[in-house]
């Protein structure tokens, strides 16, 4: 599956399997990663990854 320059959506994304998903995604280029989580406030570490890709949704 080619990664780089592809968008994606994770839900679960403030810990655990979704928080490495994402932050592997960053790692191989993706241009767009939608996160989400039961309380948006517990995505600032997941964020701060990469504030200009990683974007939260709520």
């Amino acid at each position: 599956m080619e990664i780089k320059n592809s968008i994606a959506l994770i839900t679960g994304a403030n810990r655990g399997i979704g928080k490495a998903i994402i932050k592997a995604l960053h790692n191989s280029g993706a241009t767009g990663i939608y996160t989400t989580a039961r309380k948006i406030d517990t995505l600032v570490d997941v964020v701060a990854i990469g504030k200009e890709k990683i974007i939260p949704l709520w």
